[in-house]
């Protein structure tokens, strides 16, 4: 087996900075306290190797860091479908079918990668994997970082992009708030759309409404002057705990927005079901959950006249259907029964093999904080 040099192959790498790192300095920075959200700023959410090859057998081993959950599992895309989920540091030692084939490996998305390393057969070729040319942009909290799906692949962010047959970039973070700095970190990213999810953790910490009001504002401006398609999705029902002033803040997005043509809000009761099998907790959605969330976004998202849509978008079509399906699942242009918008590929499961030993050719950036490669970020 050969190892590929990924130290400075950020051509290898999406949803990044520099190998392996999602967040930009700004990002750091802001989320540098309380030491948690760190933790979770720090999570390789979203990053991915993704190559063009005719390996027919591949190798890689984690060696992470802190976990903001405990979920330890990565998914290898086989041509765009799943093809093995992993537990564990590795090392994982794959078969692969024959043939050129394009690789997509997504990291564990809730725990700190300190180190990874990828080899495949010695008379293996590899190049960058070609992709979509337009990238959607994730900016939110704990839900849209995907707590807490099962693996990285089942999180929304990961399947609202698909579905929209974008690249994409989440630098969502557990437990933060509505921040006007976060939209402005994430935005310098550069993008064709980005969709901004904030609120209940305002609802929970007791943010004062004029502090949220005041953010949101500085929020709806940077969104109504970012060049692509804009979107913010007002907070989802939470069975947990719901009893501050969220209904204030989801009307605050409302109006903050309404004097930005070119924002359109999406109304999170009305395209998440209120129903427990959606969720881990009351609070997150859980696999099912975040099938149904991306599917609903991706068909309000993927509609070519939504960026010239003007205040806000209640959703009207959606909360009839809702009255007369009671929330059934929609799958992209079709709808169908909640068992086909969940169902997932038919994957190989491995488990940690023996603690892995000095093999690491990439190692995050010291602080998590790196360079951004030049040129253009390789897309999805």
């Amino acid at each position: 087996m050969k190892r590929i040099e990924l130290e400075n192959r950020i051509d290898l790498f999406r949803g990044c900075v520099a190998p392996g790192v999602r967040m930009n300095a700004a990002l750091l920075e802001l989320y540098r306290e309380p030491e948690k959200r760190l933790l979770r700023a720090r999570c390789a959410t979203g990053v991915r190797v993704a190559m063009s090859t005719d390996a027919v057998e591949a190798e890689f081993s984690f060696r992470f860091g802190e976990a903001a959950r405990q979920v330890f599992t990565a998914d290898l895309q086989v041509d765009g479908v799943l093809f093995a989920t992993v537990t564990g540091e590795g090392p994982h030692r794959i078969p692969l079918p024959g043939g050129e084939k394009e690789l997509v490996l997504h990291f564990p998305h809730l725990v700190e990668v300190e180190e990874f390393s990828f080899s495949v057969d010695d008379a293996a070729s590899v190049r960058p994997a070609p992709g979509p040319e337009r990238k959607l942009l994730i900016c939110g909290d704990s839900i849209m970082q995907g707590m807490t799906c099962t693996t990285p692949s089942r999180a929304v962010g990961t399947i609202l992009a698909a579905r929209l047959g974008m690249e994409f970039h989440n630098t969502s973070v557990g437990g933060a708030t509505m921040k006007a700095a976060a939209v402005r970190g994430t935005c310098a990213l550069g993008g064709d759309a980005i969709v901004v999810g904030f609120g209940i953790n305002d609802v929970f910490l007791g943010t004062p409404v004029e502090t949220f009001r005041e953010e949101c504002e500085g929020v709806c401006r940077l969104l109504g002057e970012f060049p692509g398609k804009a979107f913010m999705v007002t907070p989802i029902p939470c069975l947990k705990k719901e009893n501050g002033p969220v209904e204030e803040l989801r009307e605050i997005i409302r109006k903050s927005a309404g004097v930005w043509p070119r924002i359109t809000v999406i109304e999170g009761p009305e395209i998440f079901p209120a129903e427990e099998e959606f969720y881990v907790d009351g609070t997150h959605p859980n696999d099912a959950g975040m099938a149904v969330y991306a599917a609903r976004l991706a068909r309000i998202m993927g509609r070519p006249s939504a960026s010239t849509l003007s205040g806000t978008c209640r959703c009207r079509s959606l909360r009839a259907a809702a009255r007369k399906r009671r929330f059934a699942v929609a799958i992209g242009p079709e709808t169908g029964t909640m068992q086909s918008a969940v169902k997932a590929p038919r994957a190989r499961k491995t488990t940690a093999g023996p603690p892995p030993g000095p093999r690491a050719k990439w190692r995050r950036a010291p602080g998590g904080i790196g360079s951004a490669g030049g040129g253009p970020m390789p897309t999805l």
